[in-house]
């Protein structure tokens, strides 16, 4: 994995988390979202890459708890919320 010295901002470390996801990298995506995650709670970016990420690995709980966290944040797209519910995942 890439090593990123000395970087703690926690929106490029979900980003990075992202980008291993898509590549089907899961332990260095997963690494790099808690990370991002004990880095900043209150960040809808954060909490929505983290989620879309977080889908592509297949680890839909945790995708579900973020996202959540990202409209409770103030996210206001529709887009994660539906591809969610499309795939069943979505709950009230």
């Amino acid at each position: 994995p890439v090593t990123i010295s000395g970087l703690e901002d926690p929106l490029v470390r979900a980003i990075y988390g992202y980008y291993y996801a898509r590549r089907g990298k899961k332990s260095e995506a997963i690494a790099q979202l808690e990370m991002a995650e004990s880095l900043n709670e209150d960040n809808s970016g954060v909490a929505v890459y983290s989620s879309f990420a977080y889908f592509e690995i297949k680890e839909f709980e945790r995708a579900l708890a973020a996202a959540k966290q990202a409209y409770k944040l103030g996210y206001q797209l529709p887009g994660l919320r539906k591809k969610l519910e499309n795939a069943g995942i979505w709950k009230e």
